[in-house]
């Protein structure tokens, strides 16, 4: 008996082109448009890209009918998470910078994904494009036995049906391909032997987590299935990090501190090239426990607050 798959199958491995980018621009105008010749820019090491589509719709019934009468269609949702390895700040600053000009969370973006699919009997590139988007939130993890991961969660206005038509329609674009992919990924290593300070110390961290929200602004106007805008709008910064007791009692002098203390204060991700940058810093939590199980030294993970903070 032969297999019920008459078809040849895809999985990640047939992505055929690394996932990249390009500006659409920042102004309404040029939202959610990709240019007809864009040059493409790469996402970085990309570990994971998942992406759901959802349609908001509104059930009518009528008198007289058990069952519905329809299924109205109000809105298409897209929105997708990226998750990359960086080897540069670029990508990370259209989630962490304010929304001003190039760059920065002001822009819109067209991802793409270029994909070999079923094509009558034979894998052939298939073109998706994610059309409008804009960084919700941005995370950047570092551990001190690994390498700095950053999640991104990102708005679509849409996300285009799979096309085999030559480059997805563009006219001249210029792709990367994964020749390009030679950059090394950041990791712990990279920052230095004390990547944190706070207030002008530094301290020994054994992790370093980082989030921007942007809180987007979602404008839906009557007469568009589509968002029609997605901009930042009240940002917050958050985060956490874990020391190793013993060095000072700063940080238990800050947690003891009326009014709440609000710092300067940095962490690298690689010397000479990108640093976290942030202002009004405060602790405000702090977690300390010790049990006759543990194995490690005495360690003390604090969350933080922070006004503003930048990557460079």
């Amino acid at each position: 008996m032969s297999s019920n798959l008459q078809f040849p199958l895809s999985g990640h491995w047939t992505i055929s082109k690394p996932i990249q980018y390009v500006e659409e621009g920042v102004t309404n105008a040029t939202y959610g448009v990709t240019p007809a010749a864009p040059v493409f820019q790469l996402a970085g090491a990309v570990q994971d890209i998942s992406d759901t589509h959802s349609r908001e719709t509104f059930m009518k019934r009528v008198v007289g009918l058990r069952t519905r009468y329809k299924e109205l269609l109000l809105k298409d949702r897209f929105t997708f998470e990226l998750k990359f390895a960086p080897f540069n700040s670029t990508l990370i600053k259209y989630g962490t910078e304010d929304a001003v000009g190039t760059g920065t969370a002001a822009a819109s973006l067209t991802f793409a994904k270029v994909q070999k699919l079923n094509n009558a009997g034979t894998l052939s590139d298939s073109f998706t494009f994610y059309k409008g988007c804009r960084c919700t939130s941005m995370d950047i993890n570092v551990s001190g036995a690994g390498i700095v991961e950053c999640t991104s969660s990102w708005v679509a206005r849409e996300k285009t049906v799979p096309v085999f038509t030559a480059n997805g329609g563009l006219t001249t674009p210029t792709w990367k391909e994964f020749a390009d992919l030679t950059a090394t990924p950041w990791t712990h290593i990279d920052g230095g032997a004390a990547p944190l300070t706070i207030d002008g110390v530094t301290y020994p961290v054994t992790q370093f987590h980082i989030n921007w929200n942007n809180n987007l602004s979602i404008d839906d106007l009557c007469g568009s299935q589509l968002i029609d805008n997605n901009e930042q709008a009240n940002k917050d910064v958050s985060g956490d990090f874990t020391v190793i007791v013993g060095k000072n009692l700063l940080l238990e002098g800050k947690m003891d501190t009326f009014p709440l203390p609000a710092d300067a204060a940095s962490y690298v991700l690689k010397t000479a090239t990108s640093t976290i940058s942030m202002t009004g810093l405060s602790l405000t939590q702090a977690a300390d426990a010790q049990r006759a199980e543990d194995n490690t030294s005495w360690r003390i993970p604090y969350t933080f607050t922070c006004a503003t903070a930048s990557v460079s």
